[in-house]
């Protein structure tokens, strides 16, 4: 299964936004959110912590910044990429048909 990115709306604001989904080893997006992120940036740093939880460590200038399975990854209109937890980002964002 392939995953896409799909443009969002917060008061006004249009970013662009994937969700981390699945789990490893049975699978994961992982691989087309590097794909979308390296169209903007360094190709991002994937850590396996124990438990097998997927994390991705974001870099720029909010450095140290993870995104775990279930969050969302917003890139910004600096191009800059943000972390989002799932409940914060359906309670801020529309998606835009």
């Amino acid at each position: 299964m392939k995953s896409s990115t799909h443009l969002y709306r917060k008061r006004g604001a249009l970013v662009e936004a994937m969700r981390l989904t699945g789990t490893p080893p049975d699978g994961t997006n992982v691989e087309d959110v590097f794909t979308w992120m390296r169209e903007s940036m360094e190709f991002p740093e994937k850590v396996l912590t124990a438990g097998d939880d997927l994390v991705i460590v974001i870099p720029g200038e909010h450095l140290g910044q993870e995104a775990r399975v279930g969050d969302w990854i917003i890139k910004y209109r600096n191009r800059e990429f943000g972390v989002i937890s799932d409940d914060v980002f359906e309670d801020l964002y529309e998606v835009v048909e």
